[in-house]
């Protein structure tokens, strides 16, 4: 199992973790309020399963639902290449980023070893950022 942060020692410090917290961590992403996570994926397999509307189809019905789903991503394709806009984020969805945005614009990061700086509790500011966050809307 891959350790972001590194394993605690026995002193207190950490050892070196497997990943660069630049390559994980969106907190970068949502300063420059880019898009945080894998949305977009997930909100693909939502729509899968809305066709699908059962948890075991047969192959045919499997089949003819991919061929509904290839139709209407080709229409969604078609729009986009017409210079169509993308629809937009919900006003929920909107709102929430929003104030992630302030949350993550109060709060500093050490930039030296990506350790937290002290004028800040990490409890505090995680508290603040998961309230923002719902699962399964």
């Amino acid at each position: 199992m891959a350790n972001y942060t590194g394993r605690p020692r026995l002193d207190g410090s950490r050892t070196q973790q497997r990943f660069d917290p630049s390559s994980w961590s969106v907190y970068e992403r949502t300063l420059a309020n880019d898009d945080r996570t894998n949305n977009f994926s997930e909100a693909a397999h939502k729509k899968l399963q809305s066709y699908f509307n059962c948890s075991h189809p047969s192959l045919w019905h499997f089949i003819s639902i991919l061929q509904k789903v290839q139709k209407s991503t080709d229409v969604d394709f078609s729009h986009f290449i017409a210079g169509h806009e993308p629809p937009k984020k919900r006003k929920k969805y909107r709102d929430a980023d929003a104030r992630i945005l302030v949350k993550v614009q109060n709060y500093r990061l050490n930039e030296d070893d990506h350790n937290y700086n002290q004028n800040r509790q990490i409890i505090e500011y995680l508290k603040g950022i998961s309230r923002n966050y719902q699962m399964n809307p």
